[in-house]
């Protein structure tokens, strides 16, 4: 007989920073934890920095990282060019 491990996985989910908005994601990751597929959220609130948010990504190893912005915002292209940039360097 093969022992089942019933393991964890992360959903990591805030909003970017100087967004507040988390509602959108946080709904998403309950809803993972919810379905019964051994998904545990990672909360991480509003307004998380970039370093913040890559930090919490190492530290946790998240599956899904799932991230909010505000539409509209004129600098959204310059955040997410960032984020990239600091993944890749990071070797995320």
């Amino acid at each position: 007989m093969s022992k089942q491990i019933n393991k964890k996985r992360r959903v990591l989910a805030g909003s970017m920073d100087p967004c507040v908005h988390t509602l959108g994601t946080e709904k998403f990751a309950e809803w993972l934890e919810d379905l019964g597929v051994s998904y545990v959220a990672v909360k991480l609130g509003p307004a998380v920095t970039i370093d913040e948010l890559l930090n919490k990504i190492q530290e946790s190893h998240p599956e899904i990282v799932a991230i909010s912005y505000r539409l509209g915002d004129l600098h959204v292209d310059e955040i997410v060019a960032e984020l990239i940039e600091k993944a890749v360097k990071r070797g995320l």
